[in-house]
């Protein structure tokens, strides 16, 4: 005997997308990043380092529920969301350096946001030189992404 699923049936679940991140799960998420920062991001191949990671990650996950009184998602979700926003200020941070040095322009507007990403990414990321060793690594597989 077998089973056959209609199209129908199937489109009729529609996922739901999520409202967008506001300011303060972004900055709670910062926080927790900065106060977790040598165990999310650290390096050494130390016994249990992948798992410290991920209990990291669950940990910042549930600092954001706690600000936005609604789950975000597991780990994965709030490390995509890292990534994301990491990305956003230090294209940001390099916008607002670019426009003093040359002296050109309106200055870009202040966005406190991105200032507090910035403030949790190590200074080594920002400045744009990564050292050795200095990069997440993922849980899943050895797959290496910058901060």
């Amino acid at each position: 005997m077998s089973m056959t699923v209609s199209l129908a049936a199937v489109s009729e679940e529609k996922k739901v997308r999520q409202s967008n991140w506001d300011d303060k799960e972004t900055i709670a998420l910062a926080t927790s990043v900065k106060e977790n920062q040598s165990r999310l991001f650290g390096s050494g191949g130390g016994c249990g380092l992948e798992s410290q990671k991920r209990r990291g990650w669950r940990e910042a996950a549930a600092a954001v529920r706690a600000v936005a009184g609604k789950d975000r998602g597991g780990y994965e979700s709030t490390r995509k969301k890292w990534r994301d926003v990491a990305y956003r200020a230090k294209k940001y941070r390099t916008h607002r350096i670019g426009k003093s040095v040359t002296g050109g322009g309106n200055q870009p507007n202040f966005i406190p946001v991105l200032e507090a990403v910035l403030d949790a990414l190590p200074d080594a990321v920002t400045g744009g030189v990564v050292p050795p060793g200095d990069c997440e690594t993922v849980p899943e597989n050895t797959k290496t992404y910058s901060k």
